[in-house]
């Protein structure tokens, strides 16, 4: 996110079997998207839901493999505004830096479920859990 712009929302489709269809997530003003490409959503997409909140970000990292620092951000960034939809929508315990990502409306349908999301993005990374400190 090169710009000044630091508010962004995400729109989450799920469908009738509670899976992951997509997602859409951007700035607000502008309308860019922000994330660290597609790999985070083809990794995701047709997933269970509770499986897809329950993610860490080092699972995303392995699975995405950023190619920088700032790869690395937006991966993060994607992945916390996932994580954060899901986990509001099914009631699961919040993160303790969850108050920056507000629901703003859950449309629900017949075939499938929309969460639209605002979100305050952090300052930093969380720290990366040394392999050897990670259970196993």
């Amino acid at each position: 996110m090169p710009c000044e712009d630091t508010s962004s929302s995400i729109s989450v489709r799920i469908d009738k079997d509670e899976r992951l269809i997509d997602y859409h997530y951007e700035k607000m003003t502008c309308g860019k998207p922000v994330g660290g490409g597609k790999n985070y959503l083809e990794r995701c997409a047709g997933g269970e839901i509770e499986k897809v909140a329950e993610l860490s970000f080092d699972d995303a990292l392995k699975d995405c493999r950023p190619r920088s620092k700032e790869d690395e951000f937006l991966l993060y960034l994607e992945w916390k505004a996932v994580r954060e939809a899901l986990r509001q929508y099914l009631g699961m315990a919040p993160d303790a830096d969850s108050d920056s990502y507000k629901i703003a409306e859950i449309i629900s349908g017949q075939e499938e479920t929309r969460i639209e999301m605002i979100i305050f993005p952090p300052d930093e990374l969380p720290p990366i859990v040394p392999c050897h400190d990670q259970k196993r």
